[in-house]
């Protein structure tokens, strides 16, 4: 098509598709908008059209403004243009949805062209879902078998998520395959009215086959359904989609549920991480230990002391990483030493040496305990030999300074050798002859 052609079509299209929505007139031949007519003239017959032509578009487009559905399949036939072909769509798909959908199947169920459905699969469902026969679309797609097809569609439902009624939402929680994809872009704090924890369930069923959506949906309908309250407040429907899980998915999925769940409610966190089984709550405690330090350190660090966890080191780790430094540091020096408050100290020590090198390094010089500053020292070393040379060489070659593993050594010589050779001769000449020899052929 010629582009002038094309930009008239394109401008007429336009005026079209806002009489199609919202039957109004854009174009009124007088400085008042008056109500909107239907044309009046006979239709020129569609074997007489020339849609390739300027005329002959204005002619289609008529045509199909007054088409109806049966007309609406030969007028998608007698073209190629896309356009044109878009406004065949808008038009059918606000009189007979139903066989609008069937036609564009029919393409992908007995042939090899499957464009027009992906081309204007998803204008019809824009209209259908926005129409009073939107639960009839919703129907039609429990239906059918073809994936593709929801596919299409979720997008113009998740858009009325937030605002839909109760009956349609609900209508889409009873389809797992549709809500599985449009739960993600839900608005929940928009719904309202009871759980239906059959329908919850199966949504749960269905986010866990097609491990779609995230975790944020888990949350809800675990919370709206009674995990996270009382032990035993969950439906039996809920308990046995839950029990259902995959063993691994359950895991993970548990783990984000307690995590975002300590992070508003800590309590409910707890309770949540209590009925879990023995297994799943000793693998997902790091999660809530990360939220508890960040409200509370002291406290998550009691707990973590009052609790046998087979994952301990994970959640003293999260601990550290969750604590404010200087906070942590206090909490470490009044507590006994132990092999807990070694893991923690040297993990802290890393995360604080990222964000405050300077005051990491001072308490590290700090500690008053040699096996904790050994472990300290070995975890920051070849960070603070990077950062800070000058500072690194007088803390790990001072008589005071506890001995770090030979590989530690050997490996900050060498990276000495490439940076700063100099350096590296006055930091080796510094140590003691047993660390000098531990420092291998780096030296060399």
């Amino acid at each position: 098509m010629k582009p002038f052609i094309q930009s008239t079509l394109l401008a007429v299209l336009s005026a079209f598709v806002t009489y199609s929505l919202h039957g109004t007139d854009p174009t009124p031949t007088t400085n008042q908008i008056e109500p909107a007519r239907e044309p009046t003239q006979v239709p020129t017959p569609i074997s007489l059209i020339n849609p390739s032509t300027a005329q002959g578009a204005l002619q289609f487009l008529l045509g199909v403004r007054q088409a109806s559905a049966s007309d609406c399949q030969r007028y998608f036939h007698s073209t190629h243009e896309t356009a044109l072909r878009e406004a065949v769509i808008l038009r059918w798909a606000s009189i007979d949805p139903r066989s609008c959908f069937e036609f564009l199947n029919e393409y992908a169920s007995h042939g090899s062209d499957h464009l027009p459905m992906f081309s204007y699969g998803p204008l019809l469902f824009q209209v259908w879902a926005h129409s009073n026969k939107a639960e009839e679309a919703i129907t039609v797609l429990a239906e059918h078998p073809n994936e593709h097809w929801l596919d299409i569609a979720y997008p113009s439902f998740a858009q009325l998520a937030s605002t839909m009624d109760g009956k349609l939402w609900k209508a889409i929680l009873n389809e797992p395959r549709l809500a599985t994809r449009s739960l993600p872009y839900a608005q929940f704090s928009r719904l309202s009215g009871p759980a239906d924890p059959n329908a919850n369930a199966n949504v749960l069923r269905a986010l866990a086959a097609a491990r779609a959506g995230g975790f944020y949906e888990l949350e809800f309908l675990c919370r709206q359904n009674g995990f996270g309250g009382q032990p035993g407040a969950q439906s039996q429907e809920m308990q046995s989609a839950w029990s259902a899980l995959p063993t691994k998915l359950r895991n993970e999925m548990a783990g984000k549920l307690v995590q975002s769940l300590a992070e508003s409610d800590l309590p409910a966190a707890m309770n949540f991480l209590h009925q879990l089984p023995v297994d799943q709550a000793d693998q997902n405690a790091a999660c809530l230990v990360g939220a508890y330090a960040k409200q509370d350190p002291a406290g998550a660090w009691s707990w973590l002391n009052e609790h046998t966890l087979a994952s301990r080191r994970a959640s003293l780790e999260e601990w550290a990483k969750a604590v404010p430094p200087t906070q942590g540091a206090e909490i470490l020096a009044q507590a006994p030493p132990s092999n807990a408050r070694d893991i923690a100290a040297t993990t802290l020590a890393q995360a604080w040496f990222t964000k405050d090198p300077t005051a990491a390094a001072q308490w590290a010089q700090s500690l008053d305990d040699p096996n904790t500053q050994r472990q300290v020292y070995n975890s920051i070393a070849l960070d603070w030999m990077r950062r800070d040379p000058a500072q690194a060489i007088a803390a790990l070659t001072a008589p005071q300074a506890p001995a770090l593993q030979k590989g530690t050594y050997s490996e900050l010589a060498k990276r000495l050798r490439i940076t700063n050779p100099t350096q590296a001769e006055a930091f080796l000449a510094a140590l003691p002859p047993e660390r000098f020899q531990a420092a291998g052929n780096a030296a060399h």
